[in-house]
């Protein structure tokens, strides 16, 4: 794999996705440069797919450690219906975006990166992060839900 600017960037907002901070994320990728680079990339078949595999690994590694990481309960699997379309809906300003992005976890983020940016389906992304589609749908439910709350606390001035 060869590190230009147009992968190096993309590579870049993958890891301000799941951290949130510009500077975690320039940690985060050069550590995932490093340890790519140190393996036997003659064994690799995916090369774009084992480096963000690298990042979200020594992401998640790190969050360990900080013991801040928040897993999620899968609740209520009925009434999942449509939920990446009622997602796109939700219709906002950049303000509001940006403190509605500050309120995500950074598995919401993760998973709001692969969908918005990346245009993966949940089955694709439940593939990539070894999940079941259940539960990245759930997550998406509970993300709309919560998101529907906040935005409407924020647009009548409540934040």
């Amino acid at each position: 794999m060869i590190f230009d600017r147009s992968s190096l960037n993309h590579l870049f907002r993958y890891c301000l996705a799941l951290c949130g901070q510009p500077d975690e994320a320039y940690d985060l990728m050069q550590d995932a440069v490093e340890k790519y680079l140190n393996t036997n990339q003659n064994k690799i078949d995916n090369h774009h797919a084992f480096i963000k595999r690298i990042i979200r690994n020594r992401f998640f590694d790190l969050q360990r450690r900080k013991k801040s990481v928040e897993f999620d309960v899968l609740e209520d699997m009925e009434s999942l219906g449509d939920i990446e379309r009622e997602l796109e809906s939700l219709v906002v300003d950049e303000l509001t975006l940006k403190k509605l992005w500050q309120g995500l976890s950074p598995s919401e983020r993760e998973t709001v990166f692969l969908w918005a940016v990346e245009g993966m389906s949940a089955a694709e992304i439940a593939a990539q992060l070894n999940t079941p589609r259940a539960t990245v749908l759930a997550r998406l439910r509970r993300m709309r839900l919560r998101l529907k709350g906040q935005y409407a606390s924020l647009s009548l001035g409540g934040a």
